[in-house]
Order: C-alpha cells, then sequence, then structure tokens
C-alpha cells in the first residue's frame, strides 16, 4: 500500500510518500499553507489545495492527514485557532470535508480539543477525493508525540508555529514560538533584513552578553498573554541589530524554563523545524541545562509524518 501522508499546519504542508510494503519514504514536498497568510478558509478551496498536492504524488493509494489542532467551522468555512472570530466547534479541519457522508468520524486527537464528546481512536475511512480513500485525520502534535518513545524522565519541546512541553504525563500548549518569532522577522523584513538568517549565526557569547528582556506572548492565544509583547531594558547603547536578535533567542529559550523540571528530567528532546534551522536553541539549552542530554531530532522524515506511519502500523 502506498500511503500519501500530509501534515496540514498553519505554516506549511509537508508530504512524503509511504510504502508499507517496502517500509520506505520517497518523493517528500514542501508547500506554502493558506493560514501563513490567512486564518480562515473554504471548504472549496481547501479541497482544491489537497487536489492539487495530489498532482505531485500520481501512485499513491490511500491518503492519511494530521492537522492543526482547535478551530471550527461557520458553515462552509475553517477558522482557525488564529481567528479573531469565535465559534464552537463540532468537526476538525479535514474531518468537516466530509461531514455529510455516512462514514464521517472525527478522531479523538481533535475531539478533546474541541470538546466533542462522539469520536473514534482507531483509523477509519472518513470519505474519498479523487476516488482514493481518506482515513481519519489526526493531530499534529499527538503525531509528533507519537513518533517520539518517550521516557519517564524525558521533556520533549516541540517548536513549530506553536509550541508544547511534553512528558508522559503532562502537555503544556500555547507556548510563543514560530508564530510569535514570525512578528519580529516581519519588522526586520520591512527593513530589509532576514531576521532568520542572522539567527543562524548568533553565538553562546552574543547570547551571554544580550541585555534585552523579551516577552513574546504578543498573540492573544499564548499561554501568557496581557496586552501584547514588550521589549524591556533599552539603553542608549544597547539597543542594536544584534542584541535584538540574541535577547529574542535568549529569551526565547528561557520561557521553557517555566515548564521543565530540573529535578525530573534527565534528556530534553526538541523537535520541530525551528531548533533544527537555528542551531543557538540547542546550543543555549545546553548552556542552561549543562547535566542534561540535549537532542535535536534531526530526522529526514518529519515527526509528524514518522508518528503517522506508527498509527497506521497500529491500527491499518
Amino acid at each position: 500500500m502506498q500511503y500519501l501522508l500530509i501534515d496540514f499546519g498553519a505554516s506549511f504542508i509537508k508530504t512524503v510518500e509511504y510504502n508499507r510494503h517496502t517500509n520506505e519514504y520517497s518523493n517528500p514536498n514542501n508547500f506554502m499553507s493558506p493560514f501563513s497568510k490567512v486564518d480562515n478558509i473554504s471548504k472549496k478551496d481547501l479541497m482544491q489545495i489537497i487536489i492539487d498536492i495530489l498532482k505531485n504524488h500520481p501512485n499513491i493509494e490511500s491518503i492519511i492527514i494530521c492537522s492543526i489542532l482547535g478551530g471550527f467551522y461557520d458553515e462552509n468555512v475553517y477558522h482557525t485557532w488564529k481567528s479573531k472570530q469565535k465559534g464552537k466547534a463540532s468537526s476538525c479541519m479535514i474531518g468537516g470535508l466530509f461531514i455529510e457522508e455516512d462514514t464521517f468520524h472525527i478522531h479523538e486527537h481533535h475531539a478533546k480539543v474541541i470538546g466533542v464528546h462522539n469520536y473514534v481512536s482507531d483509523i477509519r475511512v472518513i470519505g474519498n477525493i479523487n476516488k482514493i480513500p481518506v482515513y481519519s485525520p489526526l493531530g499534529d502534535t499527538e503525531c509528533v508525540i507519537k513518533s517520539i518513545e518517550l521516557k519517564e524522565t524525558d521533556v520533549l519541546v516541540n517548536m513549530g508555529t506553536g509550541s508544547q512541553v511534553i512528558t508522559k504525563k503532562s502537555i503544556n500548549s500555547f507556548i510563543p514560538s514560530g508564530r510569535a518569532l514570525n512578528v519580529f522577522s516581519n519588522f526586520f523584513k520591512d527593513i530589509g533584513i532576514d531576521f532568520f538568517d542572522l539567527a543562524k549565526n548568533i553565538t553562546i557569547k552574543d547570547i551571554n552578553e544580550s541585555s534585552l528582556e523579551i516577552n513574546l506572548n504578543n498573540f492573544p492565544e499564548s499561554h501568557s498573554y496581557e496586552s501584547g509583547g514588550s521589549i524591556i531594558g533599552i539603553n542608549e547603547n544597547d539597543f542594536t541589530i544584534k542584541n535584538m536578535v540574541s535577547s529574542i533567542f535568549k529569551s526565547y529559550v528561557k520561557q521553557y524554563q517555566n515548564f521543565i523540571d530540573e529535578k525530573t528530567v534527565t534528556k530534553i528532546i526538541l523537535t520541530g523545524g525551528i531548533p533544527k534551522k537555528i542551531p543557538i536553541i540547542s546550543e543555549y539549552f545546553l548552556k542552561l541545562y549543562p547535566n542534561k542530554i540535549v537532542e535535536v531530532s534531526n530526522n529526514s522524515i518529519e515527526n509528524t509524518h514518522l508518528g503517522m506511519v506508527k498509527y497506521i502500523n497500529e491500527f491499518l
């Protein structure tokens, strides 16, 4: 069976094919998510995006999708958790495309977030796209968790558009991550500077010497949002680009200290695209936790896709 694995995220849509018979991955692709620019989408446009993705994968036999959690449908328009409009959810984003079919079921990953009590815990066909069966849509965070064999003394820090700190017993969510960093990226873009390129060259020395205190809770859904983010400690000689960028990433990593119990944790596992692309993040984690193992999940295959395959092998 040749599966198409789709991770439908808030910033990117990442796809790869998985051959269950040979246990091989092939034809990875990366597309911009519509939610990188808008916070809602019609069912028609959402379906068309998936149909267009299928053109890049002509030989697949089944489709399984994981997607961002939360959000709701207002008639035929899906609103993400980023939307200023509020409403009560009865379906997840992908499941909502098939809600009128008798085979529709919502998976527990999404049901637990939106408060729906009628759900399934396995994987089953919920509909078809271009005559290709589509299986129960999973949650992206749960697929990341599934990809890692967490031990009692491990903590998983998942850094994507949003961020979570996960142990065997708990999940803390809505921690500022890519969405918050993009606020600064957009500011620097206006003056012709690539914020993330600068971040790739930050050193531990830069971090140690940085002096600004950055509040990254600059969007309403973040866990400590009050009135917006802030920059504290500007003095006449230290308001420089290097100090600003270094301070942002210092504050970014230090925020996770509120969720990591040094007494019980022996290994910190970093997942998501951000720690892969910006080395100073793992380096500073190691600086803060010199007696811990800090490991960046650098698999060539996305953690979400690895988790999806584990669910396939468990239920199908």
